[in-house]
């Protein structure tokens, strides 16, 4: 059995096995093997969506309770069910699970008001509750803080290698992590849940350094995770002003902004990029590596990168095995003004600007031991405000030790993670 359909000028024929279509002045046929195969719909597809677990719905209330925690501290039920929205009987039942499972703990509440009666029992994180771990890893040596749940230090630990040590080597700097490791072990308030790890070096996907060409910290490549597997949990690395760029985001000078190129200038010079609110990595953990970025022609016509033309200007230093901007002497040529900080502020402009023009941001963050210079910001924004098409505001980092705030803060959040998986 055929359907004809007449349409002047088409004839068209379903039939079981093809379509014909005969026009007036050409036939064609398509038989039914070549038409589009369409795949059956997904199961469930056309059905309403499906209702939450209750396991779903257990863990996204104790959440909510280890959030109110570690956000504004001990708290009885009632209290609890109050900040979090959640009914009693809910709330008491999330309470009493974490309490099974030794992550919040109830004690006696000391009547503060001097009045009489019963005192309620106050929840707070328990042992099992365990804490985080953020290192950081730079020329001035290795710093790691433990953090509880509630994202207060509990211990802070400096060791390892010191400037004058640098450059670093992946088998030194694996020796200092695994002296770290047995110090954190030692003093840990319960078991380590989360690990990040601040690097002043490039780091891939994995985890391990990438080795280049201009190394002012470290040499060699250096599994970080390895190097950090005694904690017990694999650890989270990323390069230092990865980690200043995100702290910078959320409780500095690019706080609240989703597009923002943060510069780093010290020995070395690097950057990080957050575009759409999101940090940009790159392939190889290289994104914004500026001291290979091109920063202006030399002489016979060859292009420079940034860390060639700072050699040129006088204020890169070589020795021990590393290359370094010499922080004191670039420090004292944007002082003194005239030619060569000119020409320093003109290198690191064209890098910045390059930057600006490729990827739009909002504004752009200045840090590191000479990158807040006034001659070099103050250059910096005449430039940017004289470019056309750009509106980018120029700023300076607002926070110390960003890059180990970073990483403390990416620590916490796993730590609160990890004491309430999804289901």
């Amino acid at each position: 059995m055929a359907i004809v359909v007449i349409v002047v000028p088409l004839v068209v024929v379903f039939g079981k096995d093809c379509l014909l279509i005969m026009m007036m002045t050409e036939d064609v046929l398509v038989c039914k093997e070549s038409l589009p195969k369409v795949s059956p719909p997904p199961e469930g597809f056309g059905m309403p969506p499906a209702r939450p677990t209750l396991d779903l719905l257990r863990a996204m209330s104790d959440r909510l309770v280890i959030t109110s925690l570690a956000t504004d501290g001990p708290a009885s039920r009632a209290l609890l069910a109050g900040r979090t929205g959640l009914s009693k009987p809910t709330v008491g039942q999330s309470v009493s699970r974490l309490v099974d499972e030794g992550i919040v703990v109830e004690g006696a509440a000391a009547r503060a008001d001097g009045a009489r009666g019963r005192a309620g029992t106050v929840v707070d994180f328990g042992h099992a509750a365990g804490c985080a771990v953020a290192i950081h890893a730079g020329p001035q040596g290795l710093v790691a803080q433990v953090v509880g749940p509630d994202g207060i230090v509990r211990e802070r630990l400096e060791s390892g290698p010191t400037a004058h040590d640098a450059p670093v080597s992946a088998t030194a700097l694996r020796r200092a992590l695994g002296t770290l490791v047995r110090r954190i072990d030692e003093l840990a308030p319960g078991p380590v849940r989360a690990v990040t790890v601040s690097i002043a070096n490039p780091v891939d996907r994995d985890g391990r350094t990438v080795e280049l060409p201009i190394a002012p910290y470290l040499t060699g490549r250096l599994d970080v995770p390895e190097a950090l597997s005694g904690l017990g949990v694999r650890a989270i690395v990323d390069n230092d002003v990865h980690w200043a760029a995100l702290a910078e985001r959320s409780l500095g000078a690019g706080r609240g902004i989703d597009d923002v190129v943060h510069v780093h200038l010290a020995e070395g010079m690097g950057a990080a990029v957050i575009s759409g609110g999101v940090l940009v990595r790159g392939a190889h953990g290289l994104a914004a590596e500026i001291a290979y970025a091109p920063a202006g022609v030399q002489r016979e016509g060859q292009v420079s990168a940034l860390f060639g033309a700072m050699e040129s200007i006088g204020v890169v230093v070589s020795g021990s095995g590393r290359t370094i901007v010499d922080v004191e002497r670039v420090s004292a040529v944007l002082d003194r003004g005239g030619a060569r900080a000119g020409a320093v502020v003109d290198a690191v402009r064209t890098v910045v600007l390059g930057a600006c023009r490729l990827l739009d941001p909002a504004a752009v963050v200045l840090g590191g031991s000479w990158g807040r210079h006034p001659a070099l910001v103050g250059g910096l924004r005449d430039a940017l405000t004289r470019e056309s098409g750009l509106e980018v505001e120029v700023r300076e980092r607002e926070l110390d030790e960003a890059p180990l705030v970073g990483a403390c803060q990416a620590a916490v959040s796993a730590l609160r993670d990890s004491l309430v998986p999804t289901p």
